[in-house]
């Protein structure tokens, strides 16, 4: 099989396997279901994958994978009170993208998350939980440095941006048919940002 081929055949199972994961959860769905959807030969993933299991991990996987890219280059050393708050709004910004920009794969994480004892809770402490753990380290060294506030929880500060995130995102249906908020547009994206920044960051503010 050629690499372009191979590619492809890759590309479309995974985005058949996560919307298929995504609506009916890892156990309610079969390894045909996935082929039937990809229009490749069950086998294939067993091929490429080594089995439904393998290929449920490294949706996960890949997953944190650009989230830990993505927030690497964000969550380093900072200098001053101006730049923490630089550096944290475009943390928010980076959560909103991640959490909106793939809906599906949130809503396996969610599973996950929901599930002790799911085969991907290993895969999600490694490579997701570990970004809300740099989150807290981040906002305990700008709190050392003076440019938080010290008597806020860094680990409940985080904890809520990210909570609030995620379940904005699981609840955006009901969003938009019950309160008229789309949140999938640009601007109901920036309005949640520059809200959840007034919120959090005026906790956070250092006296």
């Amino acid at each position: 099989m050629s690499y372009v081929k191979k590619e492809k055949a890759t590309d479309k199972l995974k985005a058949a396997a996560i919307s298929l994961f995504a609506e009916k959860g890892f156990h309610e769905t079969s390894v045909r279901d996935i082929a039937r959807q990809a229009g490749v030969n069950p086998s294939l993933i067993n091929y490429h994958f080594g089995g439904k299991e393998d290929l449920y991990r490294s949706i996960l996987e890949e997953s944190g994978n650009e989230s830990a890219l993505r927030f690497n280059r964000i969550l380093s050393e900072i200098d001053s009170r101006d730049e923490f708050g630089f550096r944290f709004k475009m943390l928010v910004e980076e959560l909103v993208r991640a959490n909106f920009d793939n809906f599906d794969v949130q809503r396996i994480i969610d599973q996950v998350i929901r599930n002790k004892g799911d085969i991907g809770e290993e895969v999600f402490r490694e490579k997701h939980l570990k970004i809300l753990e740099d989150f807290v380290l981040f906002i305990r060294s700008a709190q050392d440095k003076g440019f938080a506030n010290k008597e806020t929880d860094a680990r409940l500060a985080a904890l809520l941006v990210v909570a609030f995130i995620r379940n904005l995102g699981l609840m955006r249906e009901a969003l938009k048919s019950f309160i008229d908020i789309d949140i999938e547009t640009p601007e109901a994206q920036k309005d949640i940002v520059d809200t959840l920044l007034r919120l959090v960051l005026t906790g956070l503010k250092a006296d």
